[in-house]
């Protein structure tokens, strides 16, 4: 089980805006658990996205829509 870290801690270590955070959320690269109100992030899966990540930003993930027919 993976140690899991307040949305202000994340942003303060890692040193990624918490908007940041959640957009990769509402993109799917990464998990929260809630409790109450609070998001808990993952330390190891913000460790593998922050290496992967490196120094650029990783490219944006187009958001699926869902079309009428």
């Amino acid at each position: 089980m993976s140690t899991r870290i307040s949305t202000a801690e994340a942003a303060y270590m890692y040193k990624i805006p918490a908007r940041t955070l959640r957009r990769w959320h509402a993109e799917g690269r990464i998990t929260v658990e809630r409790d109450g109100r609070n998001l808990l992030w993952s330390r190891t899966e913000l460790d593998q996205l922050t290496k992967l990540r490196g120094n650029t930003r990783l490219p944006r993930m187009p958001q699926m829509t869902h079309s009428q027919v």
